[in-house]
């Protein structure tokens, strides 16, 4: 019975309450959701292009010294967190090297690409 009650809430897009906000589940997903895909799809894209053209150079190295080392420091890199990476690139690049503001967002989805996506160039003393 009460999966049954969970299924229909699913489907028909009724998720209740926020527990802590009390604001409707659906209405947090409408006005988070484009933020989310803004940041997210760009990274995404830069992954897979990134991805596929490494692993197709290892593939054509394949079994040599420099196959087994990309092995080695890629299963090592995978194995840390991914919040690691997260906290180390934000002091990095927004707060030592100041590429990027570290917090931040506008209504404007162009200045979102420009400036809250994609590292911006600037030099650190500026």
């Amino acid at each position: 019975m009460q999966l049954g009650i969970f299924l229909k809430s699913i489907f028909t897009f009724k998720w209740g309450n926020s527990w802590t906000t009390s604001e409707a589940v659906s209405n947090i997903f409408a006005t988070r959701l484009p933020a989310t895909l803004t940041v997210m799809t760009p990274i995404l894209l830069l992954d897979v292009v990134l991805g596929v053209t490494a692993a197709m150079a290892v593939a054509y190295v394949r079994g040599s010294l420099t196959d087994r080392t990309i092995m080695v420091i890629t299963t090592i890199m995978l194995s840390i967190s991914f919040l690691v990476y997260i906290i180390v690139g934000q002091w990095l690049f927004g707060f030592y090297l100041g590429w990027f503001p570290v917090q931040g967002w506008s209504d404007s989805v162009l200045t979102n690409l420009t400036t809250y996506v994609v590292l911006r160039l600037r030099s650190p003393c500026s």
